[in-house]
C-alpha cells in the first residue's frame, strides 16, 4: 500500500473511531504549522490595519543639532502643539532635541546621525534645523536652506532684519567647487565662511536663517555645543513652510 494510501487509510479510522480529544491531537499533530502560519499571517494583517487607522501624518518636523536638554524643553515645545490646534489624533508634530553630529570626530554617532539627517532631507520630511553658527554653516553651504524672506510677510521681514543669517552665493560657489575635488576636501575644513551678520561685506548675500538672539525661554530649556550664537533655518524643499515661520515667531515671543 503506497504511504498516502495509508495515511488516508489512518485518518479515516481516526475519525470513525477517535475520541473527540484523539481527533483533536490528530489534528493539532498534523496541521499545527497550518494553524500558526495562518494565525501569523492573521497577526500581521490585523497589525498592518490597526498601523494604518492608528498613523497620524508628521505636519512638522524640527531637529535640534548638538544640543542639550536643560530644561522642559519637550513641555515648551508641546506649548506650540497646542497653539497651532492640529488634532493630535490625526496629525503629529516631531522635535527631535538630541542630535549629534561633529564633522570633525566622524564617529558611529555621526556618521549614523549624518545619513539620518540627509535621508530626512531627501525624502523632504525635515522642515527646520536649529543649531549653532559652526555646525549649521555647514548645511547652508551646501544649498539645504531656503530663502527665508519669501516666508515671511512684510511685518516679519522687517521684524528679523536685524537678525538675519547671511550665506554668500558667490562663497557658496566656491566652496560647492571644492566639495567636489576629492584630491583636496582638506580646505573644505579650512575654508573661511564670511561672517553671517554682515551682507554689506558680500557680494551676493542671501537670507537663509535667522539669529535667535531674543528667544530667552529657548535658551533657558537648551544649550548648543557650538556656543551661543543659535540659527533658526528652514530646509528649502520643507513641506510646511508656513508652520515653520509659525514656529519662529513661537519661539521669538515666548
Amino acid at each position: 500500500m503506497a504511504v498516502m494510501d495509508e495515511f488516508r487509510e489512518e485518518r479515516r479510522k481516526m475519525f470513525e473511531n477517535g475520541t473527540f480529544k484523539d481527533k483533536a491531537a490528530y489534528i493539532w499533530y498534523y496541521y499545527k504549522w497550518w494553524f500558526i502560519g495562518g494565525l501569523t499571517a492573521l497577526a500581521a494583517i490585523i497589525y498592518t490595519v490597526v498601523v494604518i487607522v492608528t498613523a497620524t501624518d508628521n505636519v512638522f518636523y524640527a531637529m535640534f543639532i548638538n544640543s542639550a536638554n536643560v530644561g522642559e524643553i519637550e513641555a515648551y515645545n508641546n506649548k506650540f502643539v497646542e497653539e497651532s490646534g492640529i488634532d493630535t489624533k490625526k496629525y503629529d508634530m516631531q522635535f527631535e532635541t538630541f542630535v549629534y553630529i561633529d564633522p570633525n570626530n566622524l564617529d558611529q554617532t555621526t556618521m549614523a546621525n549624518s545619513q539620518k539627517l540627509a535621508a530626512s532631507v531627501a525624502a523632504a520630511q525635515l522642515d527646520v534645523i536649529i543649531t549653532d553658527v559652526t555646525t549649521v554653516n555647514r548645511y547652508i553651504y551646501q544649498d539645504y536652506m531656503v530663502d527665508i524672506t519669501t516666508l515671511m510677510t512684510d511685518e516679519e521681514i522687517e521684524k528679523y532684519k536685524p537678525y538675519f543669517y547671511y550665506m554668500d552665493r558667490d562663497k557658496f560657489e566656491e566652496y560647492t567647487v571644492l566639495s567636489q575635488d576629492v584630491s583636496n576636501l582638506d580646505a573644505l575644513d579650512t575654508f573661511e565662511f564670511p561672517d553671517p551678520r554682515h551682507p554689506e561685506k558680500m557680494k551676493h548675500p542671501v537670507a537663509v536663517g535667522v539669529f535667535l538672539d531674543e528667544c530667552d525661554e529657548l535658551r533657558k530649556n537648551m544649550v548648543f555645543s557650538g556656543g551661543d550664537e543659535v540659527v533658526f533655518t528652514v530646509i528649502g524643499n520643507s513641506k510646511h513652510m508656513e508652520t515653520a515661520i509659525d514656529y519662529l515667531n513661537f519661539l521669538w515671543n515666548k
